[in-house]
């Protein structure tokens, strides 16, 4: 049986152990995350693989602010007009980066040579990430 465990975010851990299998998954939905748990269950019962690695859909930092819009709208919460014209710029200036290339600190790195003492939005809206 699954084990199915609100976290503090308010997202939902789905925990299986079936037939020497586990798998785990996080959910922001609880009805998503017991479907999930259903056809999982049901896949070892068949004795399928049930913790099979999932392939990257994502390879540009693009498809990450792609990917987070989708989520928002998922959850009914509205992009604000600031927030829209940031992933909207970023996307523009940094949409063709590839992820494995993106790092933490070349962000920062690049923010901090060139805009020292602005507003995140003002940083974003400039950005000159390539």
């Amino acid at each position: 049986m699954a084990t199915i465990i609100k976290l503090r975010s308010g997202n939902f851990r789905v925990q299986i152990r079936r037939r020497g299998q586990y798998a785990s998954r996080t959910f922001l939905r609880q009805v998503d995350a017991q479907s999930w748990a259903m056809e999982t269950e049901c896949r070892a019962d068949r004795g399928e693989q049930i913790n099979l690695p999932v392939a990257r859909k994502t390879q540009y930092f693009r498809d990450l602010i792609d990917l987070h819009i989708a989520d928002m709208k998922e959850v009914r919460k509205p992009l604000r007009r600031s927030k829209a014209y940031c992933l909207k710029t970023l996307r523009k200036e940094v949409g063709d980066v590839q992820i494995d290339h993106l790092t933490r600190e070349r962000i920062i790195w690049k923010m901090l040579k060139r805009y020292t003492h602005l507003d995140p939005v003002i940083v974003f809206s400039r950005s000159d990430i390539k």
